[in-house]
């Protein structure tokens, strides 16, 4: 029996000296940076598949084995040749992945969906990550369309995440999806290959592929489409912030808006005023419902509106309050103090983000989220995949 313990005390001691393992560091995402990289079972184990250079991994986890060598903790979506789609996780070294501080340094904001990420870094280029483009049929990253793109102002991608845009000082538009780029006098835009609205630099709303239904006002004048600051594409609704805090609304086309079977009650937009940040996107609110509108708003004095009732109920006494990014499964809200609240919608549980602090931008998908520090670092919540 005493032998029999003693083995077991040294196997435990030896399990627990084999592996050195680091602080759990959620890195986000990253690229393979070498040619047909095994992505193993286990450190040295099994090769369960080699990726090939580029493909875009997320990163759950950091550990160093008694070798001293880094390892991350792996998750990547891998389309086969006969369109079979297989979900790995595993471990690969580090030093084969672009990722972490080498990667996601001097940020300043973000934007992302349930497909991806965009960054606008510091002096004026751009990096993403997440699925290919639509027109793409090799890989799953998009990093190659970033390449030789500068003094951009401001980046964004539209509701599938496919599509990912970015417009210049001179009011040059860039769109991953289009053939070439196109210079027009745009400073903000909104959308991507289906709808693509632009304010112009006088303030002027343009563009957009499909016909508006007017919800508020009723009737819209060029005198108050001169006013716009920002725009918000969802599924069901284009919102428009003005530069004195109102907020405009439209519904689509009929065609698109009947093929969502619920709807809420319009919210009183006359009484959203003093708006300074604004989101929308399409929530389910019970586990069998339909995907609903949702949208909040953050005021000069850092409350929150929001709407269908069942996402006011959630947030609506958040206070101190700067911005609000709305997923499917759940919301979460910057503070003025740089901390992060986060609430799930219908039960759901959102990433941990108790620990994030000093952020300045923030944004969310279905499965993850990212935000941005002041300092230009960047930080990462959840895990998704992508094929």
């Amino acid at each position: 029996m005493k032998k029999t313990v003693l083995v077991i005390l040294v196997l435990m001691v030896w399990m627990t000296t084999l592996y050195s393992y680091a602080s759990a560091e959620t890195l986000g995402f990253g690229y393979v940076n070498a040619r047909d990289v095994a992505l193993r079972q286990s450190f040295e184990g099994r090769i369960m598949i080699r990726l090939p250079e580029g493909t875009c991994v997320w990163i759950n986890d950091v550990r160093t084995d008694r070798k001293g060598t880094k390892w991350y903790d792996i998750r990547a979506g891998v389309t086969g040749e006969d369109g079979s789609q297989t979900d790995y996780r595993g471990w690969m070294k580090a030093d084969f992945v672009d990722a972490g501080r080498k990667l996601w340094h001097d940020a300043e904001a973000v934007s992302v969906s349930d497909s991806g990420m965009i960054v606008l870094k510091k002096d004026g280029t751009v990096e993403s990550a997440g699925k290919a483009f639509a027109d793409r049929t090799e890989g799953s990253c998009v990093r190659e369309w970033d390449n030789g793109i500068s003094d951009i102002v401001q980046v964004g991608l539209c509701e599938s995440g496919q599509v990912y845009y970015a417009v210049g000082k001179d009011g040059t538009y860039y769109d991953s999806a289009a053939s070439g780029n196109e210079t027009r006098d745009r400073i903000y835009a909104a959308g991507g290959t289906f709808r693509n609205w632009r304010i112009s630099k006088d303030y002027q709303l343009e563009g957009g592929d499909t016909d508006l239904s007017w919800v508020y006002p009723a009737k819209i004048g060029p005198e108050q489409l001169c006013h716009v600051a920002a725009i918000v594409d969802s599924a069901a609704k284009l919102l428009l912030l003005t530069d004195d805090g109102k907020v405009y609304a439209a519904n689509l086309r009929k065609e698109e808006k009947a093929e969502r079977e619920e709807e809420s009650p319009e919210p009183d937009w006359e009484n959203w005023t003093d708006v300074i940040s604004l989101d929308a996107g399409m929530c389910r609110f019970s586990e069998k419902g339909e995907a609903r509108f949702a949208c909040a708003a953050v005021r000069k004095d850092g409350t929150v509106l929001a709407a269908p009732a069942e996402l006011a109920a959630l947030i609506g006494g958040w206070t101190r309050m700067e911005k609000i990014v709305i997923g499917e499964k759940w919301v979460l809200g910057l503070k003025r103090d740089g901390t992060v609240r986060s609430v799930g919608i219908s039960g759901a549980v959102p990433p941990d983000v108790s620990g994030w602090t000093d952020i300045m931008d923030l944004g969310t998908g279905q499965d993850y989220c990212a935000g941005v520090k002041s300092s230009g670092a960047m930080v990462f919540a959840g895990e998704p995949v992508f094929w």
